[in-house]
């Protein structure tokens, strides 16, 4: 029971970690804060590479007769990784 509550906790960090970097990124779009020439195209690409990547890795972990607990949590680390493995990250100019 405890890993079904672990899992939650990462699933809501995620969650709150995207919107975060949804908000952000709207700031940017909308011209309230300087951003580079092309930020907005790389940020979207950056994106779904990493749903993609994320997709793939669950994928192959339910191939290897995962549990459906392994499956969210190996999809969820990729996501992870990717959106909080740039922390402080500050914007090209």
């Amino acid at each position: 029971m405890l890993h079904l509550f672990r899992l939650q906790m990462e699933t809501t960090r995620v969650m709150t970690e995207a919107q975060t970097v949804i908000g952000l990124r709207m700031i940017g779009m909308a011209g309230l804060v300087p951003k580079a020439q092309g930020e907005t195209l790389r940020r979207v690409a950056r994106t779904q590479s990493a749903f993609a990547r994320a997709w793939i890795d669950g994928t192959q972990a339910m191939l290897r007769g995962g549990t459906p607990v392994g499956l969210a949590k190996q999809s969820a680390r990729r996501t992870m990784s990717d959106t909080s493995g740039r922390p402080g990250r500050r914007p090209r100019r």
